[in-house]
């Protein structure tokens, strides 16, 4: 379809073609089309919301991804050797890691002690129950060890004795590791 001289074409003409005759020069010069808008421009407005549109907010910036855990590597197929992995890593959520890397004390209240041996059980090499005395009491031999043992050692305690602090000098001793009595 083509307008009359002078009217514009309808919106829903259709374009001519590439091989149609030239205007003539009266002719009305053809209604502006908006330019499509950039794909950077910021959206229109909804009409359904008062008031300014707001920007949006930048993207954060990617963080890098985190060292993959040890289970991760071992689900993957990897082998993880004790020597590669950190404590950190490792034991990060345990307690008694943590009062370690605190600089807390392990120690063993002697006296609230009822010499059942669990702790030795648990953690050997850590703890000791002399055997050369009638009433033995735990002591710590180390403040080092397998952490998840030493964890376990504390938990499985039944008289609640095994602590870690900062002021182990609080807690009674009376006999020494080989079963000495203490002053």
């Amino acid at each position: 379809l083509r307008s009359a001289p002078g009217k514009p074409a309808p919106d829903n003409a259709a374009p001519a073609p590439d091989n149609a005759a030239p205007a003539p020069d009266n002719a009305a010069p053809a209604p502006e089309r908006a330019a499509p808008a950039p794909d950077d421009a910021a959206p229109a407005p909804d009409k359904a919301t008062p008031g300014p549109a707001s920007p949006e907010p930048a993207p954060a910036p990617e963080e890098p991804a985190p060292a993959p855990s040890i289970a991760a590597a071992v689900a993957a197929g990897s082998a993880v050797h004790d020597d590669e992995v950190d404590d950190d890593e490792k034991y990060g959520d345990l307690e008694s890691w943590i009062a370690h890397k605190n600089g807390l004390t392990l120690v063993v209240d002697q006296e609230e002690c009822i010499s059942c041996g669990t702790c030795v059980e648990n953690a050997e090499g850590v703890f000791v129950l002399p055997e050369t005395v009638d009433e033995p009491k735990a002591s710590v031999v180390s403040q080092e060890g397998d952490w998840e043992r030493i964890q376990d050692a504390i938990d499985a305690c039944p008289a609640t004795c095994i602590h870690w602090t900062d002021q182990p000098e609080k807690f009674k001793r009376l006999m020494d590791p080989e079963g000495n009595p203490l002053a």
